[in-house]
């Protein structure tokens, strides 16, 4: 795993799930500039798929987070939500 000890992956199914709405996302959520490795693919279905490596679980959950709410508000204009239960 890279020298990483938490894996994570996130798969989003919808016709707005573009090339260019994926673009957008990268810039919008940095995916770049995030600690840890991050891989972001269009599925052979509309949507696509983000894989992360990193060192902790709260790091994967902090970035899916972002990506969850950054397209529920694209897509639905919904507000933000966390998806963790503690």
């Amino acid at each position: 795993m890279d020298g990483h000890t938490h894996f994570g992956s996130l798969f989003v199914i919808g016709e707005q799930a573009t090339a260019s709405f994926c673009s957008a996302l990268t810039e919008a959520v940095q995916l770049e500039e995030q600690a840890g490795k991050i891989g972001l693919s269009e599925l052979i279905v509309p949507g696509f798929a983000v894989r992360m490596l990193a060192d902790s679980t709260q790091t994967i959950e902090r970035l899916f987070g972002r990506i969850v709410n950054y397209t529920r508000e694209q897509w639905f204009g919904k507000a933000p939500v966390s998806l963790r239960k503690y």
